[in-house]
């Protein structure tokens, strides 16, 4: 396992890097398993959602005509559904700090078996409580703070409107 989290109730989240995330009971039985390129950490919000970054390749024009590695935050609830995904590429395209992110138009790839660019290489995402909500909008509950390593950022996404509300990088 790369990360694991116990949760309230003394189940356990299992993070097996680039494979699945598992939620075992007390008693270590699987109560449910989710595959994908999940990787770095997954955490409970206090709505009782839990937060996990993804990544897989994927072709986006405005970057390149080779696949990029593109970090996806899922959203999942404790009964292993994912109920929202949130493209991190996507939200920057879309976003006044698209200039933030490199281009890759000039570099040449020898073949598709290359290694896929991973252009942002989320670390981190984190659910804000709201506690800080009377002192800026930007920390109302449920929007996320991420950190984006490649690109040297951390950003705050405003859930509600699906966009990046602020970012620093």
């Amino acid at each position: 396992w790369y990360h694991a989290e116990l949760l309230p109730d003394g189940s356990v989240l299992a993070l097996n890097y680039e494979e699945r995330l598992t939620r075992l009971d007390i008693d270590s039985r699987k109560m449910w398993q989710i595959r994908g390129g999940f990787h770095h950490g997954v955490l409970m919000g206090k709505d009782r959602l839990l937060y996990a970054i993804t990544h897989e390749p994927r072709v986006i024009p405005e970057l390149h005509s080779h696949p990029v590695l593109t970090d996806t935050i899922r959203v999942i609830s404790l009964d292993g559904e994912i109920v929202e995904s949130m493209d991190l590429i996507d939200l920057m395209l879309d976003s006044p700090y698209r200039f933030l992110l490199p281009s890759f138009q000039d570099r040449k790839f020898e073949s598709r078996e290359e290694v896929d660019v991973d252009v942002l290489h989320t670390n981190h995402v984190e659910a804000f409580d709201g506690n800080l909500a009377d002192r800026s909008p930007l920390f109302a509950e449920g929007n996320l703070l991420v950190s984006m390593r490649n690109i040297n950022t951390i950003a705050i996404i405003d859930r509600e409107k699906g966009e990046i509300a602020w970012a620093w990088g």
